[in-house]
């Protein structure tokens, strides 16, 4: 048996959960936790697993990558501390089935396209920038991406992407489609002399470390960076690993220069 005080000792140091939140989009559930968590799923209606990821370091914000199956109550689950707790995701509407997005200009990053129409398209002095859109499939089916007065069209397998380069000018409607489902948004753009764009270029909080667009790499710890241990250099020397074949230049290795030898004298 149990002593009483035991038992109340038990209770009182149960620990508390942790205030969770999960808000769906249309490719991803971004959860937030009051703790770290180790390791995060997302449940069906019928509570099969249909996302599962487990973390290189205890988080507190996740993203989950998904494709709702369809409207329903889906169930986010966390685990911290060797307990997992759950929180409810209500979704009204099925996943689209293909991912959009824009690149403006070609390198900057690429922005997830939802619903919402994206911030204006900065024009430099009133100049076109060139813009990409890259359509990837979620199912097959025949793609197509119309920006102004250019179009590219063809059949794409699950994981294939489409992709549409346009010098953006002014105000465009943006058409993508893959098979019967098709989104529409309204691209739009502002003028900006280049001297104020560099009278309010400046350098921020640094977030480290960071996506291509320069929001936080959520899967790694913030400001930390692994770099190889001394013991894979050793093993990369000792093998070959990662050497040019054409220079024999390999990680970490000083190449010794050799004098040259003169045959004897017979």
């Amino acid at each position: 048996m149990i002593p009483f005080g035991a038992m109340i000792f038990a209770v009182a140091c149960a620990p508390e959960a942790p205030a969770l939140t999960a808000r769906a989009t249309h490719d991803h559930v971004l959860v937030e936790s009051s703790v770290p968590v180790e390791r995060a799923a997302l449940l069906g209606p019928d509570g099969a697993t249909l996302v599962s990821r487990r973390l290189p370091a205890p988080l507190t914000t996740l993203r989950l990558d998904w494709r709702a199956p369809g409207p329903g109550r889906y169930t986010a689950r966390v685990w911290a501390d060797g307990d997992s707790y759950d929180t409810i995701v209500d979704v009204a509407e099925a996943s689209r089935p293909f991912t959009l997005t824009l690149e403006a200009p070609v390198g900057q990053g690429a922005l997830s396209l939802g619903d919402t129409p994206p911030a204006p398209v900065v024009l430099i002095d009133g100049a076109p920038t060139q813009v990409a859109l890259t359509l990837t499939a979620r199912d097959a089916g025949d793609a197509r991406l119309s920006l102004g007065g250019h179009q590219e069209a063809r059949a794409l397998l699950p994981g294939e992407r489409l992709v549409l380069l346009s010098a953006l000018d002014g105000p465009a409607e943006l058409v993508a489609s893959l098979g019967e489902v098709s989104q529409k948004l309204q691209l739009t753009t502002q003028s900006v002399p280049l001297d104020t764009l560099r009278a309010q270029l400046s350098v921020g909080a640094p977030r480290f470390p960071a996506e291509v667009n320069g929001a936080p790499e959520l899967a790694r710890p913030a400001g930390r960076v692994t770099l190889p241990s001394a013991w894979w250099r050793a093993v990369q020397r000792a093998f070959g690993l990662g050497c040019d074949r054409a220079t024999a230049a390999c990680p970490g290795r000083i190449r010794r220069s050799r004098s040259p030898t003169t045959a004897p004298r017979p």
